[in-house]
């Protein structure tokens, strides 16, 4: 860099834009010949001609503002980790031991979590007709107890005799009713694009990848100049943004399907979006005929980020919501036993938005319920078990809980 500054007049600095990239920047600043030179700072959060020459068209100084703040961060990522270090290398008499200012806190939610998952709840979770698969949960300790007592009745003991074994089986079985009380019509708006902790969660969600690997793939698809920059806590939308969604809704969807929104304040940052009106489609086709070279993962990563940034741009979906109560009973010993829970559900699609784009669940007792309002059936394929109130946290969903 010291070489190629030497043959320059001017010199651009276009680091992250972001405050790790503004120390960057001053580092860089720093040790460039700075004789007869005019040394400036640029950014873009996306990598495309357009960007790139806007940026060059309008550079900047560097913003010491931002950079001591990354030097205060650092110096408190120091302070505190030095600090906690030395008392847990006391307390446990152990010189490798270390702690730091983010790890120590995240560490204690993951001894909470554990602690939590300890503290077992019971579920009776059965399938029957039509693929149908539901359960109900038993918050309270002493009750889930007496329903697992229960239903290990209701199955009994394997008899040796075929018969009796046949009759067993026959007799070991729950009654299913769901009932639908109430419904209602309701307008759901679609979620908002993506920032860097949602990205990670769906990315975890939908395609099972760590936080690291999802951030890999982002930077090639950043680099390749296919999407914004993608280290960002925003969500808002620009109107080059918006202007791209309604090119795609308007040609793709159709016009009055689009409803354009900036989904927060202008800030530093934009939310991770396409750069172009490029679709999953063409962007796999270009990656196999060699014009582009990303991996397979790389490309079902931008498929979560076009589709859920083209749906924040579409209008909401109207959908029938419901009210149901679904009971499970049985009878053992002569005594019925019964436990039920209410849930709402989505009916149906009354007026179609965004759905278009990304898939809107409607399960099958709910299209079951919307003709027939009480549907009932019993089954022998159920299953009591004690399980943890809570799951264990993920890459995406402990990044979400240090976001907030």
């Amino acid at each position: 860099i010291q070489k190629l500054a030497q043959e320059a007049n001017i010199v651009f600095i276009a680091t992250d834009p972001d405050y790790e990239g503004e120390k960057i920047a001053f580092d860089i600043f720093m040790t460039i010949p700075k004789y007869k030179k005019e040394i400036k700072r640029i950014e873009y959060h996306e990598v495309t001609r357009k960007a790139i020459f806007n940026a060059i068209q309008n550079p900047r100084d560097l913003n010491i503002s931002l950079v001591m703040s990354q030097i205060v961060r650092r110096v408190t990522d120091r302070w505190v980790g030095f600090a906690m270090s030395e008392f847990l290398q006391k307390e446990e008499e152990k010189r490798w031991l270390s702690a730091g200012r983010v790890q120590t806190p995240v560490l204690g939610w993951l001894i909470e979590r554990e602690k939590e998952m300890k503290n077992k709840i019971g579920i009776l979770t059965f399938k029957g007709e039509n693929g149908i698969s539901d359960s109900v949960k038993i918050e309270n300790r002493e009750e889930a107890k007496k329903i697992s007592s229960s239903i290990k009745k209701l199955k009994g003991r394997k008899r040796k005799k075929e018969e009796d074994e046949r009759e067993r089986l026959d007799n070991a079985k729950i009654k299913v009713r769901y009932e639908l009380l109430e419904t209602s019509e309701e307008v759901i708006n679609p979620p908002p694009p993506l920032n860097t902790p949602e990205l990670i969660k769906e990315a975890f969600s939908k395609l099972k990848l760590s936080a690291p690997q999802t951030m890999n793939l982002a930077q090639q698809l950043f680099e390749s100049g296919i999407i914004t920059y993608h280290r960002t806590d925003s969500t808002h939308v620009s109107d080059v943004g918006i202007s791209l969604a309604k090119e795609f809704i308007s040609e793709n969807i159709g016009e009055n399907y689009f409803v354009g929104r900036t989904w927060g304040e202008e800030g530093a940052h934009e939310c991770i979006r396409p750069t172009k009106v490029l679709t999953p489609d063409e962007l796999t086709i270009s990656a196999k005929i060699g014009t582009i070279s990303l991996p397979e993962d790389a490309i079902k990563l931008y498929d979560i980020i076009f589709s859920r940034f083209i749906a924040s741009q579409m209008k909401p979906v109207k959908v029938l919501k419901g009210k149901v109560k679904l009971e499970l009973s049985w009878k053992v010993n002569g005594e019925e036993i019964s436990i039920s829970k209410l849930s709402d559900m989505n009916m149906k699609i009354i007026e179609d938005g965004w759905n278009k784009v990304i898939f809107l669940p409607i399960s099958d007792i709910a299209r079951i319920l919307v003709e027939k309002k009480v549907f009932e059936f019993e089954t022998k394929d159920f299953k009591f078990s004690f399980v943890s109130p809570v799951p264990p946290y993920t890459h995406g969903s402990l990044i979400e809980e240090m976001r907030k």
